[in-house]
């Protein structure tokens, strides 16, 4: 056997490796993603909170609120550069005076 017909064996061996060890990395980030979507759902089943109450707590991340007021559509913009379902679009955004806001 020549002395250099080790080599590609060994080349092969490091790729296998590299892409076992990449395919453990990727079933861990499965598992990370999994909890981390399941928290998220977790806090949008809960009841709606006031948005001060969100505000004011940065454990509230993800749920939902609920506000009141009045839609400001005089300063209504579009937001260019979005897509639906593979369609290119854009979208719309009016802002929401609060009831207890002045303009």
């Amino acid at each position: 056997m020549p002395a250099r017909s080790w080599i590609p064996l060994l080349a092969a061996v490091i790729v296998a490796a590299g892409c076992i060890r990449l395919g453990l990395w990727q079933l861990d980030r499965l598992e990370q993603r999994r909890e981390r979507n399941a928290t998220i759902a977790a806090a949008f089943r809960e009841n709606p909170i006031s948005a001060e109450r969100a505000m004011r707590n940065s454990v509230a991340r993800f749920r939902r609120v609920s506000v009141s007021g009045r839609w400001d559509y005089a300063r209504e913009t579009t937001v260019g550069g979005r897509t639906r379902n593979g369609s290119p679009g854009v979208h719309i955004v009016t802002p929401l005076i609060l009831e207890n806001e002045t303009e």
